[in-house]
């Protein structure tokens, strides 16, 4: 590990209870793995990662929504939707690539001027709304994320950064990027199919991981403290409508199957903590 890298676990929280008095917990914690730079291919480097941890206390087996869900091990975040185009030929393949690379290099270099680099501190909240993609925000530790504030530009500098880790490792991929649920997705045989990345199985006693790669995180620079958004796992996801009345897109919550397979759903409270990682010389 990189000694300027400072690693601080925050304590589990128990919300007053015990650890077990839950019968789901979502636990975070930090890794690191060697691998090599995303700029440098031929550069040995540690690299950090957040496991999401989901346990089941309880004797009954459970499924239910991600809080998170990873594009190849990559977080989501808030940003333009980049789509990869169909290119006529290898020159323009590697005009466009070379382009996204350079763009990435920049976020890191804007990000670390405008934020102050690794003298800021920002809270990175997983999840939100069971939406069809829950993605992470990044926000200062000033703000009150349960209130309308806007972005934070440090977004779009990770966004760019994953995307050019992802579109390396998947040159011919296009995004389709898909925002909310459809009632025919909602049925016990799509959700142990074509949706099963986007839920937990978890058996009695068993744990389910989840884990991302931090790289543009620690590219970046700073502390950063992450946290599950919601205090309570959802028993529906929503659906967005048009409302041609009122010129605006409208929730509708469709709720998810009580059985599917050998799994019952489940909804409530979990207990949680927050992990903060910080990076640089702080």
């Amino acid at each position: 590990m990189n000694a300027k890298t400072l690693l601080i676990i925050a304590l589990f929280l128990l919300q007053e209870q015990s650890v077990l008095s839950q019968c789901i917990s979502i636990e975070l914690s930090v890794t690191w793995e060697t691998g090599y730079d995303i700029f440098q291919k031929d550069s040995v480097v540690d690299i950090p990662k957040l496991n999401i941890i989901y346990r089941n206390n309880c004797t009954v087996d459970y499924y239910f929504l991600k809080v998170s869900e990873s594009r190849d091990g990559l977080p989501k975040l808030p940003c333009v939707v980049l789509v990869h185009p169909s290119f006529r030929g290898p020159d323009e393949s590697l005009r466009w690539h070379n382009n996204f690379f350079e763009r990435a290099k920049e976020s890191i270099n804007d990000a670390k001027k405008y934020h102050g680099s690794k003298n800021e501190n920002f809270h990175v909240i997983i999840g939100g709304e069971p939406l069809y993609i829950n993605s992470w925000e990044v926000s200062r530790n000033t703000i009150d994320t349960f209130k309308n504030y806007s972005h934070d530009l440090i977004n779009c500098d990770l966004s760019k950064v994953y995307n050019y880790i992802y579109y390396e490792n998947n040159d011919e991929e296009k995004v389709i990027m898909k925002l909310c649920f459809e009632s025919s997705d909602i049925t016990p045989e799509n959700i142990t199919d074509s949706l099963k990345d986007k839920f937990v199985f978890v058996k009695s006693g068993a744990t389910f991981i989840d884990i991302y790669n931090l790289i543009g995180f620690k590219l970046i620079e700073g502390c950063f403290t992450f946290y599950v958004h919601q205090n309570d796992i959802k028993n529906y996801v929503l659906n967005l409508q048009w409302d041609s009345v009122n010129k605006e897109n409208m929730e509708q919550k469709l709720e998810l199957p009580e059985v599917v397979g050998e799994y019952q759903r489940y909804s409530g409270a979990f207990n949680t903590n927050k992990v903060t990682v910080c990076f640089g010389n702080k």
